[in-house]
């Protein structure tokens, strides 16, 4: 009857125990599922960011690029600001020379005008008297 019993026990903890197994395997199961689930979510999630990534590198090169080519815009319009400058300063300096050239023909100018009126006054004074 011990023998039975034993047996009977032994029996019944094997069943306990693969009872717990199973639960285990079905617990495991679900947990696997789930792994399985978002690691497929998280693989669908990396995709869409290295396609994101890979827009914005792309939009960084183009304004980049753009940049670029504003950056040599202004460089040329630098140069030619440099340019229009130093003709300012060349005709300013034209101008500045003109006029000290012109002053002293003007002064010989304004002699002459005076010497003339002086000269006209004094023959009509002349005129008037005779």
């Amino acid at each position: 009857r011990r023998k039975f019993d034993a047996k009977a026990l032994e029996v019944t903890v094997a069943e306990e125990d693969r009872k717990k197994l199973e639960n285990q395997n079905i617990q495991l199961a679900a947990k696997n599922t789930h792994v399985v689930d978002c690691n497929s979510r998280l693989t669908v999630e990396l995709e869409q960011n290295s396609n994101l990534l890979n827009d914005l590198q792309a939009e960084l090169t183009r304004k980049a690029e753009h940049m670029e080519i504003q950056n040599t815009e202004i460089q040329s319009l630098r140069k030619e600001l440099q340019e229009l400058s130093a003709i300012q300063q060349n005709a300013a300096a034209g101008r500045r020379e003109l006029v000290g050239s012109l002053v002293p023909s003007l002064a010989v100018i304004k002699k002459e005008i005076v010497r003339s009126s002086i000269s006209f006054w004094y023959d009509i004074m002349c005129l008037s008297r005779a």
